[in-house]
């Protein structure tokens, strides 16, 4: 079960998606691998049930239109027709989107490549409204889809974990010389902090006495493991 957090990002993202149902258009959440993008969408999901974050990461055998469509459709449940063409499978998952009153937030959006952003302007006309995670890269590559980036309505990007929200969350658990000293190791860095807290947790010792060197120690660790 995901635990609650609540940081600027996650905020900034809850109140863009309560804007994104009324203004429509395409909101994009971007920064750097681990800061806890997809994290800040699974938050606003706890609350808004409406949202549907949808994995999306093209490879070679799915860099046709359809296939990005079915890759999304599978997502939300949509039974996948093999002789519906592309529109037919941007229009089943529109249908979906729009008969439940959804909105669906794309994962992984700086892997897609040009025809899969045309998809996504061509789905943004279908829908109420799309949202897109990636990482600094899909930023770069909106530079050059001038369609798509027209069509962007909220861009945000996504904030580190300070320390007094690191605090705030884990303060009853752990030592202040812990979380002080995890803050500086990860910069604010959300993968790291909570793969560093999870491993805590999981070595069966008492969580408040970590202090400040098992903090740059458990850090470590996962940057070796991330490399």
């Amino acid at each position: 079960m995901l635990e609650r957090f609540e940081t600027v990002t996650t905020k900034r993202v809850a109140k863009a998606l309560d804007r994104l149902q009324s203004s429509g258009g395409i909101m994009v959440l971007s920064g750097p691998h681990g800061q806890g993008k997809s994290t800040a969408v699974q938050m606003a999901m706890l609350d808004r049930p409406q949202v549907r974050r949808s994995l999306v990461t093209p490879t070679g055998e799915r860099c046709s239109p359809r296939g990005f469509y079915q890759d999304i459709g599978l997502s939300l449940g949509i039974a996948c027709h093999h002789n519906f063409s592309a529109a037919q499978m941007a229009a089943e998952v529109a249908r979906t989107v729009n008969k439940g009153g959804l909105l669906l937030a794309l994962d992984n959006a700086e892997e897609m490549r040009a025809v899969h952003f045309s998809c996504v302007r061509y789905l943004a006309d279908l829908v109420p409204g799309l949202v897109l995670v990636g990482s600094d890269a899909l930023m770069h590559k909106l530079r050059r889809q001038e369609a798509v980036r027209t069509r962007v309505r909220l861009p945000i990007e996504a904030a580190a974990v300070t320390a007094e929200e690191l605090q705030r969350f884990f303060g009853a658990e752990f030592s202040q010389s812990f979380l002080v000293q995890l803050h500086e190791e990860s910069a604010g860095n959300w993968s790291a902090i909570w793969n560093s807290v999870d491993a805590a947790r999981d070595s069966g010792q008492r969580t408040q006495d970590f202090g400040a060197e098992q903090a740059a120690s458990l850090v470590e660790a996962f940057v070796v493991r991330a490399a």
